[in-house]
């Protein structure tokens, strides 16, 4: 799930080596709506088979969009925030690390 331009963000997944980890990429210019917007989510959940709200995680770096988004769509969340900031916001994840092998511990 990225917000972006399409082609730039399928380019950035097929160069980091990443393109065959995904069944779908779920990207803002394509569904017509942007994270934190429920429309976004909603697509994204459609799009999903037997999406289940339990049984899903999302991972952003972005309180404003990642983090807010899931917390208002009733989804679990982790803030993947390697540079310590400070939460200036009312949004609050479920989870918050600083290097992405913490979420073996999460998963």
């Amino acid at each position: 799930m990225t917000n972006g331009i399409a082609n730039t963000q399928e380019r950035r997944i097929r160069e980091a080596g990443l393109a065959p980890y995904f069944e779908n990429l779920f990207i803002s210019e394509r569904i017509g709506a942007r994270k934190p917007e429920k429309a976004f989510f909603d697509y994204v959940a459609q799009h999903i088979p037997n999406f289940d709200r339990h049984q899903s995680l999302v991972i952003g770096d972005s309180l404003t969009s990642d983090i807010l988004g899931a917390r208002t769509y009733g989804l679990d969340s982790v803030w993947f925030n390697p540079q310590h900031q400070s939460n200036q916001t009312t949004t609050k994840p479920t989870y918050e690390i600083d290097q992405l092998a913490a979420l073996k511990k999460i998963v």
